[in-house]
């Protein structure tokens, strides 16, 4: 499947994944007069719909995180951090998700997270709606699916 983009309807916030083969940018697939924009999805509702990924049933393999100016961190510290967030969204937890972006310089940015499904499909979300999937059915049943449940934005 590759490389997908989310984009929300305005008009009754309906959420549809569309091919992004070429890669273009998100705003790309912005057209506000005919009511259709990319998702801001920042790091509470990537951390969000992690959780709610592993409730149902997918497993939370990676979170990317960054500094609070989108800036790579230090390897070693973006791995320790991102395995610690794998472990607590794995377990539900969110309050502990969001206590580790506390950094020494102001919070860390979310920018990507990476799940598996029981089929070991992979399906990573990044801001503004960015999606690749091994398959359509695995980002219809999370990410359409969060959408609606967990009102994300």
């Amino acid at each position: 499947m590759g490389a997908q983009q989310l984009v929300v309807s305005t008009s009754d916030r309906s959420l549809v994944s569309v091919p992004n083969e070429r890669h273009e940018d998100p705003t790309v697939f912005e057209v506000p007069g005919e009511g259709r924009m990319v998702p801001r999805l920042g790091s509470s509702s990537l951390l969000r719909l992690a959780a709610y990924a592993s409730q149902l049933g997918y497993i939370v393999v990676g979170v990317e995180i960054r500094d609070r100016a989108f800036q790579f961190l230090e390897p070693d510290l973006s791995e320790s951090i991102s395995e610690a967030l794998v472990t607590v969204l794995r377990d539900n937890n969110l309050p502990a998700a969001r206590a580790l972006l506390n950094g020494d310089r102001g919070p860390y940015s979310v920018v990507a997270i990476d799940v598996v499904d029981e089929e070991d499909h992979d399906i990573r979300v990044a801001r503004l709606g960015e999606v690749e999937a091994d398959d359509g059915a695995a980002v219809t049943n999370l990410v359409t699916r969060a959408w609606v449940e967990l009102q994300l934005t």
